[in-house]
């Protein structure tokens, strides 16, 4: 089983999730339930808006796990690099602690200035900012 997996866990839904993973040449950690939807949705929008530019996760060969918590994204990093997998991870503002664990598993991790993916959208987005355009 993956680290910090339980078999119950893994049988009922992580086993699906985990074999798209390990078939894909990327693998793209997100943090949260919010995250795992909000990603591959975006991708797939900014294809729609902008074939030529943009592609979609899927295109690019990158499977999406939701490591449902901080804590687990590092030991599923470590385990998909393991496994010779391109590893990625987005995640908000962490403990030091975690984002040294994070940062020392996975090579290619984006850490949000703010906590919560709800308060990243809100104080990043374009709407209604004076002079911006969305």
């Amino acid at each position: 089983y993956p680290p910090a997996v339980k078999p119950k866990k893994y049988r009922e839904e992580f086993r699906k999730r985990f074999c798209e993973a390990l078939l894909a040449r990327r693998v793209l950690i997100s943090e949260g339930r919010t995250e795992y939807d909000a990603f591959p949705a975006a991708a797939r929008r900014l294809h729609e808006l902008h074939p030529s530019e943009f592609k979609t996760l899927e295109a690019l060969g990158i499977a999406v796990v939701n490591a449902e918590t901080d804590s687990q994204v590092a030991p599923l990093g470590e385990h998909f690099r393991k496994v010779g997998k391109l590893v990625f991870a987005v995640f908000d503002r962490q403990t030091p602690e975690h984002k040294a664990a994070i940062m020392a598993a996975i090579p290619h991790a984006f850490e949000a200035s703010e906590s919560g993916f709800e308060n990243v959208l809100v104080k990043a987005t374009a709407e209604g900012k004076p002079g911006v355009s969305p």
